[in-house]
């Protein structure tokens, strides 16, 4: 009686056994694409933020630099 529970120890542990286990290892996994590009769709986002946000800045410099009238440029600087 104990060498069929040894022998099936054995089978099951380091036989046949992890040899079905490896197969199924192997095996394709499908993921869904939703899930597997989630991280570039989340990377875009924040491209497209960062762009947005440089182009703001850029408008905002291009026109805090400019003055609205002539009268205010001297002024600014000190002259009358």
């Amino acid at each position: 009686v104990s060498k069929k529970k040894s022998h099936a120890h054995d089978g099951g542990g380091g036989g046949s056994g992890s040899g079905s286990q490896q197969l199924s290892r192997s095996a394709p996994v499908k993921i869904d694409p939703k899930v597997f590009f989630a991280n570039e769709r989340t990377f875009l986002a924040w491209m497209h933020v960062s762009v947005i946000l440089a182009g703001a800045s850029v408008a905002i410099v291009a026109f805090a630099d400019a003055p609205s009238s002539s009268s205010s440029r001297s002024t600014r600087h000190g002259r009358s």
